[in-house]
Formats: C-alpha cells, sequence, structure tokens
C-alpha cells in the first residue's frame, strides 16, 4: 500500500466529570464535523489523473484499524480527524490515566464515540508495528495541533495547517490535489518539492477560489530538510 486514507469525525466526546458533585455523571463536548467524504474524493480523483497504479487503503481511525493499516507498509498516510489537549478540562478523569503520555488523537470507536489516543500510545503503536511511514498529510484547518502529535510520536514529515488558521474548501481541494500529483506523477520530486509546489499551485490560484495567502498557511514539519 502506497497511501492509508484514515477518518474520524465522532461528534460527540464523552468524559466523566472531575467534581466531586457529580462524580457519575458524563459529560460531553461536541466536535466539529469534518466532511472526510468529500477530501476523499478529491484525492482519489487525483490519484486516478496521474495515470500511475496507486495503492491506497481507506478507513475509519481506530487503535485495531491503525494497527491493521500499518502492517500494511503504507509509505503515506493521510488523517482527516481532531486532536484535543490533554487536560481534566478536555477529555476528565481520563487525563489522569494519561498523565505525561503527550496531547490526544481523537480516533472513532465501533460505536461511533471517540477513542482517545494519546502521543505516547501513538509512538508505541508505531514502533510496535516496525512502521516504514514518511509522511502524514493532516489537512483540516487548525490541524498544525494534530500535526505536532504525530511528529512528536516520531514521523519524519508532517504537512499540516497553522494552528490559528483556517482554510477554505478550495484551497484544501487544490493543495491536496496538487500534492499528491507531484508525489506520485514526478517520480523524482521529493516529499519536500511535492509541498513546494502544492504551495505554488495555490498561490496561483489566488483569486479564482483561493484567497490570498491562503498558501502561507500550510506547514511541513521535516526532520530530514530538502527530502
Amino acid at each position: 500500500v502506497h497511501l492509508a486514507l484514515m477518518f474520524s469525525s465522532p461528534l460527540l466526546l464523552f468524559f466523566e466529570n472531575n467534581s466531586q458533585k457529580d462524580s457519575n455523571e458524563k459529560k460531553s463536548q461536541s466536535l466539529m464535523k469534518i466532511d472526510y467524504m468529500r477530501e476523499f474524493r478529491e484525492i482519489e480523483s487525483a490519484l486516478e489523473e496521474t495515470r500511475t497504479r496507486i495503492n491506497y487503503y481507506k478507513v475509519c481511525a481506530s487503535i485495531d484499524n491503525l494497527t491493521s493499516v500499518l502492517l500494511r507498509n503504507p509509505k503515506v498516510l493521510h488523517f482527516s480527524g481532531h486532536g484535543v489537549k490533554n487536560s481534566a478540562k478536555t477529555i476528565g478523569s481520563a487525563a489522569a490515566l494519561k498523565m505525561g503520555e503527550g496531547d490526544i488523537l481523537v480516533f472513532e470507536d465501533k460505536n461511533g464515540c471517540a477513542e482517545l489516543v494519546s502521543e505516547r500510545m501513538l509512538k508505541d503503536i508505531l514502533k510496535q508495528c516496525k512502521n516504514e511511514i514518511e509522511l502524514v498529510f493532516v489537512s483540516s484547518c487548525h490541524s498544525e495541533f494534530v500535526g505536532d502529535i504525530f511528529f512528536n510520536a516520531g514521523i519524519d514529515h508532517v504537512v499540516c495547517i497553522q494552528e490559528s488558521e483556517t482554510i477554505s474548501d478550495d484551497a484544501s481541494i487544490v493543495f491536496g490535489r496538487a500534492f499528491y500529483q507531484a508525489l506520485y506523477q514526478l517520480n523524482n520530486y521529493s516529499i519536500c518539492d511535492a509541498f513546494k509546489a502544492a504551495k505554488e499551485t495555490v498561490k496561483l490560484q489566488g483569486g479564482s477560489g483561493c484567497s490570498a495567502g491562503e498558501h502561507n498557511k500550510y506547514i511541513l514539519k521535516s526532520r530530514h530538510k530538502g527530502k
């Protein structure tokens, strides 16, 4: 498998209330719905246009599914989902259980409820499966936070959006299409080359769907500059 597409979009995050008064009460936090179906359709369309045989795998992001995906040895993981701070305010009493484990990715269990994966858990899963992932792409708004979780877990290259920024659907589609086409169609393009090409494409599209300056909202976190 060249590319794994993983999505997680639970609408609610349930957690135990920490207050003594309501110790048995469960609280919930609403999560913004992610239109991963449209995002993946555009990626699949871009891959087809490369006229290169690309093996990709699409699945809901759960701990079991991540393990299954990693055993397929993908080089690239595209994640569409949320991350939250590891604090009592966001995940209640679970924060005590995950103390010192870093921040949290929000996966989705078989019932459609949130499944919490800490940076340490993610790092352990990646190590256990001896993964060969070279790149994680997180394309949602404010996704630098989620990108940091993957980067801190040991991934060499992470593409994401600045934490303080939103991105338009048009810019997201243009960038993703240009990035994957450059990465898979132009064999001499490195991850960094494909990132630069995609940013330039969004820049050139300014005024025709993409707002001026949106190309600068993308970040490439890399341990190997130029590769």
